[in-house]
């Protein structure tokens, strides 16, 4: 049985290679312990770059590789390492899972090969350098047998049993024309999450959807609407949102953060923002972070905060101000004419009156047409563009209490006039104590 325990050193002791490797054995075995207890992730790649050329040719390569093994072995492969690290994908072969593999340390047998097969279970590789000597300036170098880890690359069935390993990438197929096509969305475990392209994408791409949301709500502020209590809703909003961007663009400069740190940010950020993107506004039940499937924790993350972060600004929904204009005329002008073809319009409506009379009532007290024929429409008693009145708030828009919503008809004559015009005008006749409008353009998938 192989220990770990010390050796005791004393005064007139026989050296053997047993006690130096015994020292050795326990050094590594409490480093080992140490990382463990520190983080209790602490394994995984530092770097991994996977040699696209080499996909080509039908084999699985590695141009750069660094990293811990899960039992606490260092390495950081050399170039001539990395050439010896291959393995040829079979044609036919689909849906593998590849590995970076070490043997487990075997009590009793030996741990060192010169040569080691493929099918070797030793755990070093002796290779010869020269070592010049440190303190003796100009003298001759020595030939030294060093070790160095006996990493190879298999699939992880044929390991699991007798090797720790690390995971690679999954091999999806070997083409017809050799090409080894890789899943695209696995993760291998990491120490430092930008070294995963698949993670640096998604960050990346996070905070650009929070700098689009951020700046789309800070302009829409103070440009009428609602006010009131949609005021401050919008507000808290781009405070979460802003929130989100500056965190996120202080993960992504940390490229060597390890990947639970960012997991456990994005889950805190998914929580906040779920009121916003979340049906029942409370925080998914998110799978337990595992590090050795990086991909099944972040993917679901990472989408419902992309979701949220649309949802947060609205991405589908316009705010048109209505601008209070004499005799009691309100206009709205709209950005885009293309809304006219492409988006529904909204029309949000509460008053100190009973709910159900303001639905029966309003749509015939209102003129709503082109801006520029408004006058006409009033003083003509012209019929406008009419108005349905919708049971609930459109998905789209946040709920306010005590509004009711109009939807506005595009099958009248005047709808084909806007396209030329500034946009909405509107008046409501007769008096609605404390009437209060919001219009929206929502566009439709």
């Amino acid at each position: 049985m192989s220990s770990h325990d010390g050796v005791v050193w004393s005064e007139g002791m026989f050296l053997l290679p047993q006690h130096f490797q015994q020292q050795e054995r326990h050094h590594r075995a409490r480093l080992a312990q140490v990382l463990r207890a520190v983080q209790p992730h602490g394994w995984g790649f530092a770097t991994l770059k996977i040699d696209a050329a080499q996909l080509a040719l039908g084999n699985l390569a590695l141009s750069a590789c660094e990293g811990i093994m899960p039992d606490g072995s260092p390495f950081a492969l050399t170039d001539e390492e990395l050439v010896r690290l291959r393995y040829p994908v079979a044609d036919g072969e689909r849906d593998v899972q590849l590995v970076l593999a070490l043997a487990l340390n075997r009590p009793g047998a030996a741990d060192t090969e010169t040569a080691p097969g493929d099918d070797s279970l030793a755990r070093y590789r002796i290779s010869e350098v020269l070592v010049a000597d440190a303190n003796t300036e100009g003298g001759e170098p020595a030939c030294l047998q060093v070790c160095r880890l006996n990493l190879k690359l298999a699939r992880e069935a044929d390991v699991a049993a007798s090797h720790v390993f690390l995971r690679v990438a999954r091999v999806v197929e070997r083409t017809a024309a050799g090409l080894v096509v890789l899943d695209r969305q696995q993760v291998a475990p990491l120490l430092a999450w930008r070294s995963s392209p698949v993670l640096a994408r998604s960050v990346d791409e996070l905070i650009a959807r929070a700098r689009q949301r951020g700046v789309a709500l800070a302009g829409g502020l103070g440009q009428g609407g609602l006010g009131g209590m949609t005021e401050i809703q919008q507000y808290v909003m781009l405070q979460s949102v802003n929130r989100a961007e500056s965190l996120l663009m202080h993960l992504a400069s940390q490229p060597a953060l390890h990947p639970e740190l960012l997991y456990r940010e994005l889950v805190r950020l998914a929580g906040e923002l779920a009121i916003f993107g979340q049906e029942r506004k409370r925080p998914r039940a998110y799978p337990p972070y595992r590090h050795d499937r990086l991909g099944e924790s972040f993917v679901p993350l990472i989408q419902d905060l992309l979701q949220a972060l649309s949802a947060v600004a609205g991405a589908d929904v316009v705010a048109l101000a209505l601008k209070s204009g004499a005799f009691g005329f309100r206009f709205a002008q709209v950005p885009d004419i293309n809304l006219y073809q492409s988006a529904r319009f909204i029309l949000a409506v509460r008053a100190q009156v009973p709910d159900e009379e303001l639905r029966k009532s309003f749509p015939s007290r209102l003129k709503i047409g082109p801006a520029e024929r408004l006058h006409d429409l009033v003083n003509l008693q012209l019929p406008g563009l009419a108005i349905q009145v919708l049971p609930t708030a459109p998905r789209e828009l946040p709920y306010y209490p005590g509004f009711s919503y109009f939807q506005l008809s595009n099958d009248h004559p005047l709808w084909a006039d806007l396209v030329d015009t500034s946009g909405f005008g509107l008046h409501v006749a007769g008096s609605f104590p404390g009437l209060q409008l919001a219009f929206w353009a929502i566009r439709e998938a």
